[in-house]
Order: structure tokens, then C-alpha cells, then sequence
């Protein structure tokens, strides 16, 4: 066989490679110290930007460690990863690399880093169609926490993030849509539409699918979607019978099983090609799933049931409990399954290895989600605004179990309107706790294990979160001894980013100049701005206008199918939501008249179809 010459094989090569791979480089060091080679670089992510850095510019930070004793990569390395000023604002002074690095880990505010790549973002899902974006380490001081928003263009129903911080899904039912976020750039990258509307996601085993159930009024909508996580393209489309659909996996990913609830049926495919292998009734009303070793458990909310089968759809037995058993959740080790009974105020513990009912814990006030941290299990109830924590290793002690009860908000979750899917709750980042979002007081509590009562809450600012994740934004290994993080400069002038780690030990500082941002030019496309005072003050039941216009196109050429106003009160509670009506007398104007009944302050956020990104004006309203 004739092998092409090696200069058309490397233009081949250099034809094909995507622009981003000839970015800026801006650091390109090998440093070689305790016995160990660091290989780091520092690159543009925008290959359209200039030779030095530049305040808000996305930069990805690439770093390879390995031992030189035995050329082993360094995997599972632990790096602690900070930028901030070269200049230290305390001191005014430059710390050496030591001190700088003792500051950051230190407990005192004043000398914590511009950036922590160590830590982690709060993410929301919000009832204004959008993600927020927390930073809980600047949430003192009266400093907001809002690190950035995210905009849908429709509300979330259900979420899920790889577990390489990679992709955020968010499934989005109005719209008939999946959207996928880049965790590292925090931007929504692709929009990808659906034939009905996705009600649940889950990721196969490997965590390069992503089955999405979908449901709708017709007979086909009632789908199941697989895509690529990777690019994000649809690589199966299957009819389902008619319902909800919940799923789970065996531990290899051959067998997937998918509930469909008003069809009362249970659905097994092959996790290879996707084909349905049979389906079959359940004579009641399946809720939810879950897979241990060989058997598929199915709880039966009509007659009050958990079905076993094994993996090939036949019927093993089942356990009797009560009619209203509904979620199935596995602890961490799976040896445990937690069925909830919101109607029975019950949470029934099931032995997955002996398949006999463990214990039947009573909290009051309609448990319906539960999570867990390597110690407990967390609940929460629709009508009560306290969690419930259970010992996972009480559990498996003789004796009956008592739940320990934490206030997480002021209000309960029924009282927050229509729930999504996603969990309000999400186990706390490499410490034992969780994160619990309360909709009524736009506030996320952290709360740390040992303690009675939350420790902290990050407020949202005029978004109410309904569910929360918790994202790294450090380091991620995508291979072994190689890692990768992608961020924006917060800010210009004279920087250090600092290196460090324990064990093994190493520390390095390297000086970067960043230079002052340049206004970039803005994208084409319809925009609407408010028109009058941002900031406004009216007495209770006083009526007065709301306008706003279009820019940056001729206004008769930009057409909006929707233009409206979503007031949020400040203080909790449900919105109000206005419609625009085009002002015929003023082309390319939207105007209401509307008037606020209850004083307070209130966050006023622009809603429209198609979406364009707004920023909220504030309106205190007075007694008259």
C-alpha cells in the first residue's frame, strides 16, 4: 500500500484542527522541583483575542504533573489552584510565594484570593427561566454572591451535571427542549429540540448518554430521546407508551428500564441499540424505579406495592406497604432503598441484600425527596419547613430510628407553587452537609452536620431558586496526571497564580500582566431596553406605566411574539407577571399599565420571546 507523503499527511492535520487550537498562548512553563515535573500553559480560549491577557477574558489553564523518579503521572492530585493581585491590598507589599499561599489558606476574609479555583459555584434553578450562578465565598460583607445568570428561554423542570463538572442538562417542557451549559465558561452552547416535552433526565452508566422521557396531550409525544453528551447530537429516537417516565439502569448499562406512568407499564430496552425488549403492566400505578445487582424494583403508588423483578422483566415478588408509595432513592453503598409515602407521612427503609422491609420511619408533612451525604440521609417534606436527617448507620442497628429535624427556611415547599422535578437539596462539596434551596426567601442555606441549624445562606437577588447543584470550578483530570480549568480574569494589572499542594508537596507562583478590558463590539440582533427611571417609586394601588423599546434594528423590522414583566417581591412570595402590548402610536415600543396593591420592594425582570438579556430595575412600592 502507497503511504502519502508526511507533508500532506500534516496539512491534512493542520487543515482539520479547529480554530481554538491555534489560541494565544500566554504561559508555557516545565518546572522541576521535589522530585516532581510540572508541565503548565496557559492559553486563550477566544483565538480572536489579543497577545496579552486581557480583564474578562476566558483563559484555560492546562496542567500535567508527574514524578520524575519513576515518570509515573500524578493522578488524583490534589492542587490548589488561586489568582489574585501580585500587590497584597493589606500590605501593599508582595508576599512571597509561601506567605501568599499560607493567606489563602487561612481563614480570614481580608486575604482571600480574587480567584479560588479550589472551591466550588452554587447553581439555581430558577422560577425566571434561568441558572444562577452563586459564589458562596463572597457572600459576607454585603457583597452580592451572583457570580452570573444564565437565561433559558423557558423554565427547568428537570437538571443533571456530568460528573466531570463538564455539561449541565437542563430539560425544558414548554419549550420542547434540552439545553446544555458549559460548567467550565458558564455559558447555555446548544439548544437541541425535542419531538415532545422532557419531563425527566438520567445519565447512563459511563456518562456519555443522556436518555431524556418526554411526555405531552398526543399518543407521540410520549418519547424517548438519547444524546451524545459530548456534542450533543441525537443518537436515538424511541416511541414510549403514554406518561411520566422515570428511569434506571442495570450496573453495566445493558438493560434500561423506563416507567411510563399512565400507561401503567414498565418498559425494558437494550442499553446497546436502544430497542425495546418487552414491555409489560404492572395492574397499578408505577412511579419510580431503581436497580440493585439483578433486580429492578418498581414502586406501585395505586395498590401500594414494591415490585421486584430480575433484569430480564420477570416477576420475582413483591412487598406489601401502603397505596401513595411513590420516589425510590439508593444510598451511597446501595445496600439501603428508600421509598417515600408523601400521603402516609411514611419513609419506608428496605435491606437490598436481605430484600426485607428495614424500618418505617413517620415524618410528618409529606416527605417527598431525599438525598444523601455519607452519613445520613436527608428528607424533605412539602408541608413542613424542617428536613429530616437519618442516621444511615442507626439504620442498620437494632432499635428504631429518630430522625433528627433541622429548619431549612421560614416557609414551607408547597407554599413556592408548581415544583419541578429537581431536587431542592444537594450533598455539600468535600465536607459533610447540604445545600437547601428556599424559593419563598430567595435564599440557599448551607447546613454543616453537627449543627442544629443552618450555618449560612446565600441569598439569590431577585431570582427565586427552586432546585440547586453545587459545580467544581477548579482543576478536572481528563487524563491521568493531566488537568484542566477553564476561567474568566477578574480583573487588570500585575497577577499571581499560585500552585500548591501537599502531598506531594509543591508550590509555585507565576506572574501574569493583564491588561484593562476593551469594550468588544456588541452582537447584532433585536435588543430591548426599559425606557425611564431604572430605579421607582409609586404608592400602593397607584397606577402607572411600563415601557420599554427595541434597539440596534429598525424597530419595524424586529418582531417580539411575547413582551411581558415579572415582578418579584423582595421579601418571598408568588410573582405577578404583566403583559406588553405593542404601542401602535410608538413603532417598536411595549407598554402596561399596571399597579402594585401590597408595599415592599419588588424586582422587575424583562420576559420575552424570543429571549434577549435584560437587566432587572427595582420598583419600592409605598403606602398611600
Amino acid at each position: 500500500m502507497r503511504r502519502k507523503p508526511l507533508s500532506g499527511m500534516i496539512a491534512a492535520f493542520l487543515l482539520l484542527m479547529p480554530l481554538s487550537a491555534w489560541a494565544v498562548n500566554y504561559v508555557d512553563r516545565v518546572i522541576q522541583k521535589e522530585g516532581l515535573e510540572v508541565k503548565l500553559s496557559l492559553d486563550a480560549v477566544d483565538a480572536s483575542r489579543s497577545e496579552t491577557p486581557t480583564a474578562g477574558q476566558l483563559l484555560k489553564l492546562s496542567i500535567a504533573g508527574k514524578r520524575l523518579a519513576d515518570q509515573q503521572p500524578l493522578k488524583d492530585w490534589s492542587l490548589g489552584t488561586w489568582l489574585d493581585l501580585e500587590i497584597s491590598p493589606l500590605s501593599g507589599s508582595v508576599p512571597v510565594c509561601g506567605q501568599r499561599i499560607a493567606g489563602f489558606l487561612s481563614s480570614n476574609l481580608m486575604r482571600q484570593p480574587l480567584l479560588d479555583l479550589t472551591s466550588y459555584y452554587v447553581l439555581t434553578l430558577d422560577q425566571e427561566a434561568s441558572v444562577s450562578v452563586l459564589d458562596p465565598a463572597v457572600s459576607f460583607a454585603n457583597k452580592s454572591s451572583l457570580y452570573s445568570v444564565i437565561k433559558l428561554g423557558g423554565i427547568g423542570f428537570d437538571w443533571l451535571k456530568t460528573a466531570d463538572d463538564a455539561r449541565l442538562f437542563v430539560a425544558l417542557p414548554d419549550s420542547r427542549e434540552v439545553v446544555a451549559i458549559d460548567l467550565q465558561t458558564l455559558q447555555l452552547i446548544q439548544r437541541i429540540k425535542l419531538p415532545g416535552q422532557p419531563t425527566r433526565l438520567a445519565l447512563m452508566p459511563g456518562q456519555r448518554l443522556l436518555w431524556v422521557g418526554q411526555t405531552g396531550l398526543q399518543p407521540e409525544d410520549s418519547q424517548l430521546s438519547v444524546i451524545d453528551t459530548q456534542d450533543g447530537r441525537i443518537v436515538a429516537t424511541r416511541p414510549l407508551p403514554k406518561g411520566h417516565h422515570e428511569f434506571a439502569f442495570s450496573e453495566q448499562g445493558a438493560q434500561a428500564f423506563v416507567s411510563n406512568r399512565d400507561d401503567g407499564s414498565v418498559t425494558l430496552l437494550d442499553g446497546r441499540n436502544f430497542e425495546t425488549q418487552k414491555t409489560w403492566k404492572i395492574d397499578g400505578l408505577p412511579l419510580s424505579l431503581a436497580v440493585t445487582g439483578q433486580t429492578l424494583w418498581v414502586s406501585d403508588a395505586q395498590k401500594g406495592r414494591l415490585l421486584r423483578y430480575n433484569l430480564q422483566g420477570e416477576p420475582l415478588d413483591n412487598m406489601a406497604l401502603k397505596p401513595g408509595v411513590g420516589p425510590l432513592r439508593l444510598s451511597p453503598d446501595r445496600t439501603l432503598l428508600f421509598a417515600l409515602n408523601p400521603g402516609e407521612h411514611q419513609v419506608y427503609v428496605i435491606d437490598t441484600q436481605q430484600n426485607r422491609l428495614l424500618q418505617s420511619v413517620t415524618i410528618s408533612g409529606r416527605p417527598y425527596d431525599v438525598i444523601f451525604s455519607e452519613q445520613f440521609a436527608y428528607i424533605r417534606t412539602l408541608d413542613s419547613e424542617q428536613a429530616a436527617l437519618i442516621s444511615l448507620s442507626e439504620l442498620k442497628k437494632p432499635g428504631k430510628v429518630s430522625p433528627k429535624y433541622i429548619p431549612v427556611g421560614a416557609n414551607k415547599m408547597s407554599a413556592s407553587g408548581d415544583l419541578p422535578i429537581a431536587s431542592s437539596m444537594t450533598p455539600a462539596m468535600g465536607e459533610s452537609g447540604a445545600f437547601f434551596a428556599a424559593p419563598a426567601e430567595r435564599t440557599v442555606y448551607h447546613y454543616m452536620e453537627g449543627m442544629n441549624a443552618p450555618d449560612s445562606g446565600i441569598r439569590t437577588y431577585g431570582h427565586v431558586p427552586m432546585a440547586t447543584l453545587l459545580a467544581r470550578r477548579g482543576l478536572r483530570q481528563v487524563n491521568p496526571g493531566q488537568y484542566e480549568a477553564t476561567f474568566r480574569l477578574p480583573s487588570a494589572g500585575r497577577m499571581v497564580l499560585a500552585l500548591a499542594s501537599e502531598n506531594p508537596r509543591f508550590m509555585e507562583c507565576i506572574g501574569i500582566q493583564v491588561k484593562a478590558d476593551q469594550p468588544l463590539p456588541q452582537q447584532a440582533g433585536p435588543k430591548l431596553s426599559w425606557m425611564g427611571d431604572s430605579f421607582l417609586r409609586k404608592h400602593s394601588g397607584e397606577l402607572f406605566s411600563l415601557r420599554v423599546k427595541t434597539t440596534e434594528q429598525p424597530p419595524q423590522q424586529v418582531i417580539f411574539k411575547s413582551v411581558a414583566v415579572r415582578a418579584v417581591a423582595v421579601a418571598g412570595g408568588e410573582g405577578q407577571v404583566w403583559p406588553l402590548t405593542a404601542d401602535v402610536d410608538h413603532p417598536g415600543e411595549y407598554v402596561a399599565t399596571v399597579s402594585v396593591n401590597e408595599p415592599g420592594s419588588y424586582y422587575l425582570h424583562l420576559v420575552s420571546e424570543p429571549q434577549v438579556s435584560v437587566p432587572f430595575t427595582s420598583l419600592i412600592v409605598e403606602k398611600q
